[in-house]
C-alpha cells in the first residue's frame, strides 16, 4: 500500500501521512477479509510504518486495515534503521511489524546522519502447525 504519495518535499512527515482502507479495498476487488482468508500467508507492504500516519490513519490502519490475525507480519521501510517488533493493544493478538533499509537514498542528512542503505531477502516456510521466516540482511 502506498503511503508516500503525499511526502512531496523535504519536510518532517512525522504523524502526517495518510493511509486509507480505500487502498485495500481496491487491491483486493473489494474484498479484503476474503482475500486473506484464501491465502496461505497474507503480508502487508507499505513504506512508511505506522508511527508516520496521522490520527484518523492509525484508526484506519489498527481497526480496517491491519486488525488483529490479519496480515502475518508487516513490511516496511524508509528510516534506513533496520527493527523488528510486535506491539499489541489492551490484550490483542500482537502485530509483527519489519523494518528494512531504504535500498537508495541520502548518504548523510545536514553532514551529521550516517545513514544505512540495503535490503532484506527472506522466506517463509508454511506447515500445518507453524510459519517459519527467515530474514537474511
Amino acid at each position: 500500500m502506498n503511503t508516500a504519495f503525499l511526502e512531496l518535499s523535504s519536510d518532517n512527515y512525522l504523524k502526517k501521512l495518510v493511509i486509507s482502507p480505500e487502498q485495500l479495498i481496491a487491491l483486493t476487488s473489494n474484498s479484503p477479509l476474503e482475500w486473506v482468508e484464501k491465502s496461505d500467508i497474507a503480508i502487508l507492504l507499505t513504506h512508511h510504518d505506522v508511527s508516520w500516519y496521522d490520527e484518523q490513519s492509525t484508526g484506519y490502519y489498527n481497526n480496517d486495515i491491519n486488525p488483529e490475525s490479519t496480515f502475518y507480519n508487516h513490511l516496511c521501510g524508509h528510516l534506513h534503521k533496520a527493527n523488528a517488533f510486535e506491539s499489541g493493544i489492551l490484550g490483542s493478538e500482537l502485530r509483527r511489524i519489519q523494518l528494512a533499509p531504504s535500498l537508495f537514498g541520502l548518504q548523510k542528512i545536514n553532514n551529521k546522519i550516517d545513514r544505512i542503505h540495503g535490503y532484506y531477502a527472506g522466506s517463509y516456510v508454511l506447515n500445518d502447525e507453524e510459519i517459519t521466516e527467515k530474514f537474511y540482511p
